[in-house]
C-alpha cells in the first residue's frame, strides 16, 4: 500500500512538472487553456487517489489493536542519548 503512495505522490509532482513546462512552454498557443483544463482533470485525479490510499492507511492502522514499537538497536548503546541537554553538557 506505501508502494501505491509513494507511485502516486510521483505521479502527481509529474503531472505538476508537466503543467508547468506546459505554460512554459505554450504560453502563446491558443490551445493553451484546453491544455491546462486537461493537465488540471489529471492533477485532481492523481490528488483523490492519493486521499483514498491515506484513508485506506489510516483505516487499517485504526482497526490493528496491536501496536508494535520498534526496536532503538543503535540509541540503546549510546550512553545519556536520551538524558536531558543539562545532564549531557555537565558530562562533556
Amino acid at each position: 500500500m506505501f508502494f501505491n503512495l509513494r507511485k502516486e505522490l510521483t505521479n502527481l509532482l509529474f503531472h505538476y512538472y508537466n503543467a508547468i513546462g506546459s505554460l512554459q512552454r505554450d504560453i502563446n498557443n491558443p490551445n493553451i487553456q484546453n491544455n491546462i483544463k486537461i493537465l488540471a482533470d489529471a492533477i485532481k485525479k492523481t490528488k483523490e487517489t492519493i486521499f483514498n490510499l491515506l484513508d485506506k492507511i489510516s483505516d487499517e492502522m485504526n482497526e490493528s489493536k496491536e501496536v508494535k514499537m520498534p526496536e532503538m538497536g543503535f540509541f540503546d548503546e549510546i550512553p545519556g542519548f536520551f538524558e536531558d541537554e543539562k545532564n549531557c553538557k555537565n558530562k562533556i
